[in-house]
């Protein structure tokens, strides 16, 4: 990506962008085949599922907007409490359960 870009959530809704499953809803703004170099997703998470996420390709950066979760850090194992106002930064190569 070598310009400056405005995307809007609203015109994301319904494409391949917009997943919604037992897991999660989700809208991603800017995944890896942007060239970006990092992802920018909205998303829910169901309560009380556990999974497991990392990325190979990118850094994954996400930012707590209401609710409240832990992700645990595979690499050292590690919980971290995430709450609004909370901001995670996962590295290429990481893995981490919610």
């Amino acid at each position: 990506m070598t310009t400056l870009r405005t995307i809007r959530k609203a015109d994301l809704i319904g494409s391949a962008r917009h997943i919604k499953n037992d897991h999660y809803e989700t809208v991603r703004f800017l995944l890896a085949a942007d060239e970006a170099g990092v992802t920018v997703t909205d998303i829910e998470l169901a309560p009380h599922r556990k999974e497991i996420y990392g990325y190979e390709d990118h850094i994954e950066i996400a930012y707590c907007l209401t609710g409240k979760a832990e992700i645990f850090d595979l690499a050292n194992q590690q919980p971290h409490l995430i709450e609004p106002g909370v901001l995670w930064v996962a590295p290429k190569g990481s893995k981490f359960e919610f």
